[in-house]
């Protein structure tokens, strides 16, 4: 982790220098950026999914475009609009003990429920920082934000990952058994760490509840299944500023 801090410390210092020659404007309004961390995966949706599935652990990452749709910088309320594509893996772990639990006799095997998905949200963010004071120049102070809108993710792939302690592992391909689209609600809470006035890192909890049934075959109980993860995001993101002219630097 502090090998990636410093290699894109390093990398904003260099954009900052580049960009010293010119005056920057209120007109600045796009950042982008990348993303990764893991994240706590389960499904749901029907009694049988719930008792013999557990949560486990995914991971997802991405590339970032933010618009702002307010940008003064004397204001300590500002709104913008997040999108981005990830790739994401959900699912569910079944442990010997949980699929016993249910009748279901597979021995010492441990069964993973891989789903993998091109994920799209489109996120409406509002951020909040101490109001900076214009007599004091355009210092970008740390910022808390919160995320809430729709994804819509399309599967790439799903996989059933058969182990036991004996080391077997068999890979089950069931793509065909479920539905391309998964669409939900992403609701998340973050902070905005300024490297430069134009970089900056972050960090958010985000939780993605899936709202739509992505089997594609008939569910016991005429149930459904269901997505669900909390990521645990970190990221990087670069604030394209247009420049007018040459003058002194901010």
């Amino acid at each position: 982790m502090k090998k990636i801090f410093l290699t894109l410390s390093f990398i904003c210092l260099i954009l900052y220098t580049k960009g010293q020659a010119f005056t920057w404007y209120k007109s600045d309004r796009f950042r982008i950026g990348a993303e990764t961390g893991p994240s706590l995966i389960f499904l749901f949706g029907n009694p049988i999914m719930e008792q013999m599935n557990r949560p486990t652990v995914g991971f997802m990452g991405g590339f970032t475009f933010q618009y702002n749709i307010t940008n003064q910088p004397d204001q300590s309320l500002h709104l913008s609009l997040n999108t981005g594509l990830y790739f994401e893996r959900k699912g569910a772990i079944a442990t010997p003990q949980s699929l016993q639990s249910v009748g279901f006799q597979f021995g010492n095997t441990t069964i993973y429920s891989n789903f993998e998905y091109l994920t799209l949200p489109i996120l409406f963010k509002i951020g909040l920082e101490k109001k900076r004071d214009p007599l004091k120049g355009r210092k970008v102070n740390p910022r808390f934000y919160l995320n809430a809108g729709p994804y819509f993710g399309i599967l790439l792939s799903q996989t059933f990952v058969f182990e036991n302690p004996d080391s077997l592992r068999i890979i089950q391909e069931n793509t065909m058994n479920d539905k391309r689209l998964d669409i939900g609600i992403s609701v998340g809470l973050g902070i905005e760490l300024p490297i430069t006035r134009r970089c900056f890192l972050t960090f958010e909890v985000r939780n993605n509840l899936g709202l739509y049934n992505i089997s594609a075959v008939p569910v016991s109980g005429d149930g459904t299944i269901q997505t669900n993860s909390t990521n645990f995001i970190f990221g990087f993101s670069y604030w394209i500023i247009k420049k007018r002219g040459a003058a002194n630097h901010v």
